[in-house]
């Protein structure tokens, strides 16, 4: 009997077969981490640009007296700032606070204010909104 050696070309089809499996589960599993990332990054950039929205302004709010803070139209006034939406873009003083908001809704009621920032769409359609209240003091 003649010693053979190597492999079957059944042997080599099969090999290849479960290597290929192989490489497109551990693909998947990249792709669908760096899928994860991607929309993780974007939502905390979000978010991130709307707490500093707010931050900046419940800052300035709480810096002022109750007589300096009104709102008219939708736009929030500061002492001499003002604060309006246009479009996707809030602005202080005809200055781009941010690019990426989508609500600024400003309600004043007596000594309160209630304010709602809310940003614009990432790919997956979602938004980051912030709401917050606001007592004035006198």
């Amino acid at each position: 009997m003649r010693e053979e050696r190597g492999m079957t070309l059944v042997e080599l089809l099969a090999a290849l077969a479960l290597l290929s499996i192989i490489i497109m589960l551990v693909g998947s599993v990249m792709f669908f981490g760096q899928k994860q990332y991607s929309k993780q990054t974007e939502t905390i950039a979000k978010q991130d640009e709307v707490r500093f929205v707010m931050s900046t302004i419940t800052k300035a709010i709480r810096s002022h007296h109750a007589d300096e803070v009104t709102v008219a139209d939708s736009v929030l006034t500061i002492g001499t700032d003002q604060y309006k939406l246009n479009t996707s873009q809030l602005l202080k003083n005809s200055v781009v606070l941010s690019d990426q908001i989508a609500v600024f809704n400003v309600i004043k009621q007596d000594e309160q204010i209630d304010i709602t920032i809310g940003s614009t769409s990432d790919e997956y359609n979602e938004k980051q909104t912030l709401s917050t209240v606001i007592y004035l003091r006198e």
